[in-house]
């Protein structure tokens, strides 16, 4: 074996350049290649009694690798360390200053381990390999919440001194950097809040930003501060803190008495010229407003921004109105409170007219014996001061006028007795100035209830009891069968038919008598007992 030159010492072991026995020899290039300095970064941070969140990693590849920064709310935690490890050996890796562990290979010569720290405020984690390279990570330690300095309420809607229920007011203040929301709570003066503007960090001194935000008043009331309360990035909440100044909660608002009006003359509505008196009772307001409104209607109001318990309210011009078109506003002005009551000045300066009509709306009325009962309806253009005064030319009124909102009914009757064809209605409608108009209606009396008729023994005709408006609506069939008598349009002898005549048997299309046109079956009737159903169709 040669002479050994330029030994070389790695480590413990000691590497020997023999020229003489190259099949044996150590190429120092290849020992070279292979131990290189030793690097470590931190790969993740946990823990097991808290937190740690917005973990930001370098964004290098693969990504997700080297952890650059993160925050936790312990001080106790876990610190994940990739290393590279050296010629035939685990990594030696430190943690500001704690011996990593537990490692276990990974992939490309890298191996996994960690170790465990305690770090009681924030700063920077150090990691460092035996060969001396080192990597850093941020680690922000939130063991409490972010702290607000102070809270301050803002200013009253308008020209208030006294807040209400659902007043919108600001709050404003100070709060430390690491806060990314604020809640108001719903606690004294506030019933909802929501906090959304921030400063820039160090906005209100280092350490501190701006925020700026809204709340809701509540229903309570007295002195009341807000309550706000901060969380960081982790959801770690800080202390309460109520607002350095109260606002005064009245939930008093104005209180406005029904509505009476007046109306002159005994009347129930104005004509133009009129005066009637509008009353009203308020009590805790200091700001009260008389408004009337409606199409085509003009009102004078007596003294209008001024509170009296009676204003007098005069029509200058106008037809119609019997909505509600006058509004009475009462507001109380420390708190803004406002109360609204609506009324009606009721109008009336033209005559009402009506619409007259039978309900069902039938094409004529028929009628029996002892009177066929229908529904007069009286629809007016206006609301009536009093029921309609109305006669009718044919048939009898039966009880007394009924009002269904602004419509009128009667019932009433016709009978066989009553005359065919059309009858007026006639009257007057009073309106509710007491204007009265002239009404015209009619109906039609045109038909026959069914009714039995009986035959007198022989006889080939009988009374029907009234006459006949229209023969082409009439049917007749046997009592007791169900097959109706063919109509016919003389008095010829055919079987199972019948025709109309007069008193004297004639054929007549608008008589009175029912004719039999067989007059074998006529003749068989030798008790007078024959039966005949007979009605007269619409």
């Amino acid at each position: 074996m040669g002479e050994i030159h330029n030994p070389r010492v790695i480590g413990d072991l000691e590497l020997t350049q023999a020229p003489s026995d190259p099949k044996h020899a150590v190429r120092l290039q290849d020992l070279d290649a292979r131990v290189q300095p030793l690097k470590a970064f931190v790969s993740d941070i946990t823990t097991s009694n808290g937190i740690v969140a917005s973990k930001v990693y370098a964004p290098t590849v693969p990504a997700n690798k080297v952890l650059q920064s993160a925050v936790t709310d312990t001080e106790n935690v876990r610190v994940h360390v990739l290393a590279q490890g050296g010629l035939f050996e685990v990594p030696e890796v430190t943690v500001n200053g704690t011996a990593a562990g537990n490692w276990t290979p990974s992939s490309d010569n890298l191996f996994a381990g960690y170790a465990d720290i305690s770090v009681e405020e924030s700063g920077t984690i150090t990691v460092q390999s035996s060969t001396g390279y080192t990597s850093t990570v941020n680690l922000t330690v939130a063991t409490e919440g972010p702290a607000i300095s102070q809270a301050t309420i803002g200013a009253l809607p308008g020209t208030q001194t006294e807040a209400k229920q659902g007043d919108v007011v600001a709050v404003t203040g100070i709060v430390a950097n690491d806060a990314v929301s604020i809640a108001v709570k719903v606690a004294g003066a506030a019933q909802s809040g929501t906090v959304t503007g921030f400063g820039a960090s160090d906005s209100a001194g280092a350490g501190f930003k701006t925020f700026t935000g809204t709340f809701t008043v509540g229903s309570g009331t007295g002195a009341q501060a807000v309550t706000v309360i901060a969380k960081n990035a982790l959801g770690t909440e800080g202390a309460e803190t109520a607002s350095l100044n109260t606002i005064v909660l009245n939930q008093t608002k104005p209180t406005i008495g029904a509505i009476s009006v007046n109306y002159p003359n005994g009347q129930s509505a104005l004509r133009n010229g009129d005066v009637a008196q509008a009353s009203s009772t308020i009590t805790d307001a200091d700001v009260v407003n008389y408004a009337f409104s409606a199409a085509g209607q003009t009102v004078a109001i007596q003294d209008p921004d001024s509170y009296t318990v009676s204003k007098d309210i005069t029509l200058t011009s106008g037809t119609y109105s019997v909505a509600n078109n006058y509004t009475i506003t009462a507001t109380k002005s420390s708190n803004g409170a406002v109360s609204t009551r609506t009324g009606s000045i009721k109008i009336a300066n033209s005559e009402a007219t009506a619409a007259i009509s039978v309900q069902g709306n039938p094409t004529k009325l028929r009628t029996d014996a002892d009177g066929e009962t229908y529904t007069l309806v009286v629809t007016p253009s206006q609301t009536l001061n009093a029921a309609p005064n109305l006669t009718l030319a044919v048939g009898a009124w039966v009880g007394s006028w009924t009002q269904a909102g602004n419509n009128w009914t009667r019932t009433f009757k016709v009978a066989d007795s009553d005359a065919r064809g059309a009858a007026a209605v006639t009257g007057k409608v009073t309106n509710l100035s007491n204007l009265q108009s002239d009404v015209t209606g009619s109906f039609t009396i045109g038909g026959l209830i069914e009714r039995t008729i009986t035959f007198p023994a022989f006889a080939r005709f009988a009374a029907i009891g009234a006459a006949v408006s229209d023969i082409t609506k009439t049917r007749a069939r046997y009592n007791g069968q169900s097959t109706d008598l063919a109509r016919r349009g003389d008095t010829t002898d055919v079987a199972a038919s019948f025709t109309i005549v007069n008193e004297n048997g004639l054929y007549d299309p608008n008589g009175g008598y029912l004719f039999l046109s067989d007059a074998a079956f006529a003749g068989a009737n030798t008790s007078g007992t024959l039966q005949v159903l007979f009605e007269e169709t619409l």
